[in-house]
């Protein structure tokens, strides 16, 4: 489960979160508001684990993150950034960008982490890339 949710709308995401939980046989829970869908993974043959995902006014997933322990943060993290077709550039020990066209951001902290869309022009992602600032 990783940046694959952003651009869903909240009805997609939420059948995929859920056939994904049943395909591997995990217990989640879901909690929403307008703005937010979590789950919540409270289960013995998983560490527990929170997953937001965050949406635009018009019903978009913009944003997604994860809260769990900070070895399976490590573990979550390594995927992101292993996935090539994303171009990551790392900016400090905590701030990462995709490249250009992918227009994601990536925000890492102790137990947690969130990637967002960001739809920067390519003036504003050259000066973050010189910079190595969002």
């Amino acid at each position: 489960m990783s940046q694959s949710y952003i651009d869903l709308s909240r009805t997609k995401v939420k059948k995929k979160l859920s056939k994904y939980l049943s395909e591997s046989k995990i217990t989640g829970q879901f909690k929403e508001t307008e703005n937010t869908l979590t789950v919540s993974i409270r289960d013995s043959k998983f560490k527990e684990a929170d997953f937001q995902y965050f949406f635009n006014s018009n019903g978009k997933c913009m944003a997604e993150g994860r809260s769990a322990c900070d070895s399976c943060v490590t573990v979550y993290l390594k995927g992101i950034l292993s996935d090539a077709s994303l171009g990551w550039k790392q900016l400090d020990s905590n701030h990462y960008v995709s490249e250009f066209s992918k227009h994601l951001s990536l925000e890492i902290k102790k137990e947690s982490y969130i990637i967002k869309k960001i739809l920067w022009t390519k003036k504003e992602y050259e000066r973050i890339i010189a910079t190595g600032k969002l």
